[in-house]
């Protein structure tokens, strides 16, 4: 029997590191990448965006938001283009950076009007 929980524990603790690892090594387009080169699921794909943004997230509206909905996230569907935005304790925007195809694009921004400072 103390095999069996020792082989549980252990790996439980290769899984932490291997969801660690993914979090301290991914670029985005995050999501296209934790589901195609990484097979991860839903579940896995918002822990790995918790580490990373070192908060809780949830989807909405196509963004991943904070507890308190403010936007952090977001990626096209075809990974054409995605913003990765990080704020500091309070809230505050403190950072965007916009993909390449995005910013090569005018007509993103009146596509997705969501890319702003909201």
């Amino acid at each position: 029997m103390k095999i069996v929980v020792v082989l549980k524990k252990n790996m439980k603790d290769k899984y932490k590191e291997w969801i660690s690892y993914i979090a301290k090594d991914i670029k985005p387009p995050y999501i296209h990448t934790m589901v195609n080169q990484y097979n991860l699921n839903e579940d896995e794909v918002f822990h790995v965006l918790s580490i990373i943004y070192d908060t809780p997230v949830h989807e909405k509206d196509y963004w991943i938001r904070d507890d308190n909905g403010r936007k952090l996230y977001h990626e096209s569907k075809n990974e054409d283009y995605w913003v990765r935005q990080e704020r500091d304790k309070r809230g505050k925007l403190i950072m965007r950076e916009i993909s390449p195809a995005a910013r090569e694009n005018v007509s993103i921004s009146l596509l997705y009007p969501e890319i702003d400072n909201r």
